[in-house]
């Protein structure tokens, strides 16, 4: 987004709320706004109901609209351009039927000349004109319809005594949250929790309170009661026909997943201050129709981290730096931005609550290169004793730091664990040229942790060793 329009956007987001009482409630699936409209004026709406007194009114739609309102000189200017276009397409026309209409009975080669000379400049102008007009009349409706819904100024078709109640339909006023972390030290970030605000309804809001809530409005739930689980004599049930109880039952299904997809939905929102997990709260709102997301900070806090590399070679070769940490404030949503020093780095970065911490995936590391190779199976690592095979087998992993600066990566990594009693599994060595620092944990889990110096490459061979039946095929 353009800095200047993110700048203004801002400005008009915390800019002080009319003298009224006003209220903006915004959900998940919808979101309500309460005001005094002056004269009955609402803005570029579609799709949204009216009520005074609880009690729905009628809307009506004019060409005309309050100078003032900073969406009706958008409106305007953009009439204008097309009344401009217009009048220049009829002055070309009625320049070409004069053109064919002349029936002149004396011929003089000059005057000739100079009328078409004449006739050509104004044509040529003319048509410059209009290709001018048709370029700016295409910009400013785009601009436009990026803003509202509608280009018809929507007005109550009736006064209304009480403050009106608009509602709006899902996708035209919402919100989403997101984290920024940034690294203030190599084990200390600052974190800011922030709203993502967007209003593409045609109302510009003005609000003296305003209420998110990240859940739905509207929240289908079947109707239960209990039933009791009976024991009886097995019998065997009679063939059904289930194609007529499948189509009585389709509407039903197809509700219910038209509501559980509408409740959820995520969409983007505005704020000021943190209510309660998933809930914010906004004062002396001002939220304009701009169709752009307006990114607000919440809360924000400092903590300190424990970063390290990791490494999953049987899952993805790529490595990556996990920093685990515990959160002020309980976390809302796992959409992260990254920074250090100013710097941006990973603008889509994801964290998950995991064993009692919150882990932050926080950064790709491409100066780490890792190679996961199985071990060629060859007769000599299948031996026999009695019934009983014994198959060794393993794979090498190739790491090499690329970077000119030292690094220590933490390697997680596995072997098969047996399913069956007829089958048994066993480590046999982790090796390298140099001694490798691992454990074997639960479930064949492997950890290693790797030293490497600037631009150091090291080879590391995984054995174990699988105890089967003869008689038995298996699969790993």
């Amino acid at each position: 987004m353009d800095l200047s329009l993110k700048k203004t956007a801002v400005a008009l987001l915390f800019g002080p709320a009319l003298g009224y009482a006003s209220a903006l409630n915004v959900y998940q699936d919808m979101a309500e706004y309460t005001f005094a409209p002056k004269d009955g004026y609402i803005g570029f709406a579609k799709s949204v109901k009216a009520s005074c007194k609880n009690n729905e009114v009628m809307l009506a739609k004019k060409q005309a609209c309050p100078n003032e309102e900073r969406l009706c000189k958008a409106f305007l200017l953009h009439e204008k351009t097309k009344y401009d276009l217009v009048a220049t397409t009829q002055k070309l026309t009625m320049l070409d039927k004069l053109v064919s209409f002349s029936n002149s009975t004396d011929f003089d080669p000059k005057a000739w000349i100079d009328g078409s000379e004449l006739l050509g400049e104004r044509s040529a102008a003319l048509m410059l004109e209009q290709e001018r007009l048709k370029a700016a009349f295409a910009i400013e409706e785009e601009a436009f319809f990026k803003q509202a819904p509608s280009a018809d100024p929507l007005y109550l078709a009736e006064g209304c005594q009480e403050d009106t109640k608009l509602t709006f339909p899902y996708g035209q006023i919402g919100f989403s949250t997101f984290y920024e972390a940034e690294f203030l030290e190599e084990n200390q970030m600052r974190v800011t929790h922030y709203l993502s605000v967007r209003n593409h309804s045609g109302v510009d809001i003005k609000a003296d309170s305003a209420m998110f809530y990240y859940r739905p409005a509207r929240r289908y739930i079947d109707p239960i009661h209990f039933t009791p689980w009976v024991v009886s004599k097995y019998a065997p049930k009679a063939p059904q026909e289930y194609r007529t109880a499948t189509a009585k039952m389709a509407p039903m299904a197809e509700s219910a997943s038209m509501v559980e997809e509408m409740g959820t939905d995520k969409m983007p929102l505005p704020e000021v201050s943190y209510e309660d997990a998933r809930v914010y709260q906004v004062k002396n709102l001002s939220l304009p129709s701009l169709g752009i997301p307006v990114d607000m900070p919440i809360v924000s806090w400092e903590a300190p981290a424990d970063c390290k590399i990791y490494v999953y070679p049987y899952a993805n070769t790529t490595s990556f730096t996990l920093c685990a940490f515990k959160p002020a404030y309980q976390i809302d949503t796992h959409r992260w931005k990254i920074k250090s020093g100013g710097e941006i780095i990973n603008d889509h970065a994801i964290g998950e609550y995991y064993e009692g911490m919150y882990q932050l995936y926080a950064k790709a590391e491409e100066d780490i290169q890792v190679l996961r190779r199985p071990i060629v199976q060859n007769e000599k690592n299948i031996g026999f004793f009695g019934n009983t095979v014994r198959k060794k087998d393993g794979f090498t992993l190739e790491i090499t730091n690329k970077s000119n600066k030292p690094k220590t990566l933490n390697v997680i990594e596995r072997f098969p664990v047996s399913s069956a009693e007829e089958i048994k599994v066993k480590l046999l060595s982790v090796s390298s040229t140099q001694k490798v620092d691992y454990e074997e944990l639960k479930e064949g889990r492997i950890e290693m942790k790797i030293d490497f110096k600037a631009n150091e490459s090291k080879k590391i061979e995984v054995l174990f060793e699988i105890s089967y039946d003869r008689e038995l095929d298996i699969e790993y």
